[in-house]
């Protein structure tokens, strides 16, 4: 609880500047999930996951400099790692309240989700917050070349247009190989106001 009341972790940045937040911010997980969190690997996969996305950020012309978006963070795996790297993080956890009542639209240069939703719906709920030139970067499973497939009116739809996937493996906590990847999606017209809709519609009627 004291942490937890110390940092609102909705729509608020950190910056490297800010320390105590990733040291408490990685206490707080470790209490909260002491065998995932405190495994050798779990953490190797943190680092992998953000030096993965920093790589994609610099071939795109950004640097530390960027303003991201970690889009449903969670337990703030790809935050803590860009932030460890440099990078000023917003990291949001959307609500249905939240989503109808944000007022970032269209003001992040990046967006990073992992573990979200399908396609269309994380497009739904990040595209609208990611100014025009700025891109999305979606890391999914094996599935995530037929969700791109799927997503592709999505994504035309709210300005976005596909440039490339990035496939890549990571090892699980047994050692195993799982096929990855990074979609990138470039914002390049704004989106229309009457996106987001509220969260329940998103999912009852994706696009």
């Amino acid at each position: 609880e004291e942490f937890i009341s110390e940092y609102n972790f909705t729509l608020h940045a950190y910056s490297t500047e800010t320390h105590p937040f990733v040291e408490d911010l990685q206490t707080l997980i470790n209490y909260c999930t002491p065998d995932r969190a405190t495994d050798e690997h779990g953490l190797l996969l943190q680092e992998e996951q953000a030096e993965i996305l920093e790589r994609i950020f610099s071939q795109n012309g950004f640097d530390a400099s960027a303003c991201v978006l970690d889009c449903a963070c969670g337990i703030g795996t790809q935050a803590i790692g860009l932030a460890a790297l440099g990078y000023s993080v917003t990291a949001s956890d959307i609500s249905e309240g939240e989503l109808a009542q944000a007022k970032a639209r269209e003001s992040f240069d990046i967006a990073t989700a992992r573990a979200v939703s399908e396609l269309r719906i994380l497009c739904e709920i990040t595209l609208p917050f990611v100014k025009v030139g700025g891109k999305l970067l979606a890391m999914k499973g094996a599935s995530g070349e037929k969700e791109l497939t799927d997503a592709k009116t999505a994504i035309q739809k709210l300005g976005g247009r596909i440039e490339q996937v990035h496939k890549f493996t990571l090892k699980d906590a047994d050692g195993n190989e799982e096929e990855r990847c990074i979609i990138e999606i470039r914002k390049i017209a704004p989106t229309p106001n009457n996106f987001p809709r509220q969260y329940a519609q998103i999912l009852k009627k994706p696009l």
